[in-house]
């Protein structure tokens, strides 16, 4: 007997598969044209619906934003009334000790007060500015190149 070789038997074979995936994706809350002709075509009204709930989330985050910004003037406005009358109070403070012939200690009290408020106030600049620049720096590199 000669060695012959095997013929591959029916279960033997290998069978490949092959799958295509498609993702589709996009940055708007609203999905593309066509994408709400195929809503719409599933499901009649569905692009109305769609188009609804964009407005609507575009209104609520509106309406965050105006109670950020507002809630954000209050407080400056408050932190600035506050420091107005804590500095008001130490000068009036450092004027009565002065008169009571405590010149020392008022005229280090008006000091201490002086160079606390240029301290808030330094800081605070320099706060806002990183603020600034680290959103310029986001949106740039937000923005498509």
């Amino acid at each position: 007997m000669e060695n012959q070789p095997a013929k591959p038997q029916a279960d033997s074979v290998l069978h490949s598969r092959q799958s295509i995936e498609t993702t589709i994706s996009w940055a708007s809350p609203i999905p593309p044209p066509d994408a709400l002709k195929q809503y719409d075509a599933i499901l009649p009204g569905s692009a109305d619906r769609i188009l609804k709930m964009a407005e609507s989330q575009t209104a609520h985050r509106i309406q965050l934003e105006k109670k950020v910004v507002g809630g954000d003037s209050t407080r400056s406005y408050l932190g600035i009334v506050s420091a107005l009358i804590i500095s008001l109070a130490i000068i009036a403070a450092s004027v009565y000790l002065i008169s009571k012939g405590y010149s020392w200690e008022g005229v280090s009290l008006i000091g201490i007060d002086l160079v606390g408020l240029v301290f808030v106030f330094v800081y605070g600049t320099r706060v806002r500015r990183a603020e600034r620049e680290h959103k310029a720096e986001m949106m740039s590199q937000a923005r498509p190149h």
